[in-house]
């Protein structure tokens, strides 16, 4: 090799490694972007501008948002949910329905009793700032053809809310960009050094960014939310068992020694902290759980060394150790559709805070 092609290759080495290297400048928010447009969608508040806008009677379906791309919706918010102008919120709302559809799909990328999908807590984090008369979520949402955001009534009441729906129009749309997902589930099982449950799957390519999780039971041997601290969380990921593995569930939400207390943090927190309930919240950024297949989620208290409380045979004998999981998980998914949500349970059912299967 030539000298000078040696030395005019350093040279290039070197030149090339401080654009390598160079930490982000923290300018993204000062870019003028002229290619991308600003845009709005007002729902449910008939009183004002919008007059043709109304209240959510019983058994409709109204889309708060019906938007062509390519996209991507910034922010959702919607207000505390009233049964009149002059009553105080109505609490707990699980009559009524969140679904998120994205370009032709047949399936919703999003089905969520809408409490929650909001976590159903004052709490404020990257994703989600709740309290204060509304709630608002903030995970981008983008989308090649089209977004529509529907709520739906379940429930007997006619529901006052205000909300709308701020996204922008992209030029451009991006092979690499996923779509948002996000679905309900409940888990109701007797818990025993036996419990291997599934808590979530999906598949194709994508990204797991959070959960959230409330649990509750009336059995007085979790009352310090011991026992249901321990179970391995495993993940399988792409055909690979326990490619990752948190060795405890309340390690697997960012804490240790057991759930102890109310905690609010960014990434994470305990937003109920009560006898016989108790929900949690993680968020998985700046580091995403990554898949190019597969994801499954399980519970696994085999490995534990429980008491013989809780041996197999013991809690069959008195029908005791019930839990109930009512979970939402967040993720991004290489398909706008296709994900099957598990049916939701009839509205009384789903009402109640704790059944037994």
């Amino acid at each position: 090799m030539s000298p000078h092609i040696t030395v005019l290759s350093l040279a290039l080495v070197a030149f090339a490694l401080p654009a390598l290297a160079a930490p982000p400048s923290g300018l993204e928010v000062a870019r003028i972007h002229r290619d991308i447009d600003s845009r709005m969608q007002n729902g449910g508040w008939g009183y004002d501008h919008y007059r043709n806008l109304h209240a959510l009677r019983p058994g409709e379906t109204q889309a708060i948002l019906d938007a062509t791309g390519p996209g991507v919706v910034r922010h959702i918010h919607i207000t505390n949910m009233r049964q009149n102008m002059g009553s105080e919120r109505m609490q707990n709302r699980d009559d009524v329905v969140l679904e998120i559809w994205f370009d032709d799909a047949k399936t919703p990328a999003v089905r969520c009793p809408m409490n929650l999908f909001f976590c159903n807590g004052d709490l404020n984090t990257t994703y989600f700032e709740n309290g204060a008369g509304a709630w608002n979520c903030f995970f981008p949402m983008p989308f090649k053809k089209g977004a529509r955001v529907l709520l739906r009534n379940d429930g007997p009441d006619r529901i006052h809310y205000y909300s709308f729906v701020e996204w922008e129009k992209l030029p451009r749309w991006e092979r690499n960009l996923g779509y948002f997902h996000a679905s309900y589930e409940r888990r109701v099982f007797q818990l025993s050094n036996d419990t291997k449950q599934v808590m979530f799957e999906t598949r194709g390519a994508g990204q797991l960014l959070g959960r959230y999780w409330l649990i509750t039971t009336d059995d007085p041997i979790f009352r310090q939310w011991g026992g249901l601290m321990e179970g391995n969380n495993e993940l399988d990921i792409d055909g690979q068992d326990c490619k990752i593995d948190y060795l405890g569930s309340e390690d697997s939400f960012n804490f240790s020694w057991g759930f102890q207390r109310l905690w609010f943090g960014i990434r994470s927190g305990i937003i109920t902290h009560t006898t016989g309930e108790l929900a949690l919240y993680r968020f998985h950024d700046p580091m995403p759980i990554r898949f190019k297949q597969s994801l499954r989620w399980t519970l696994d208290y085999r490995w534990e060394h429980l008491n013989k409380n809780f041996a197999p045979e013991t809690v069959k004998a008195q029908n005791s150790r019930w839990v109930n999981y009512r979970m939402v998980w967040f993720w991004y998914l290489d398909s706008p559709g296709g994900y099957q949500h598990v049916p939701l349970r009839p509205l009384e059912e789903r009402k109640q805070r704790f059944i037994r299967d």
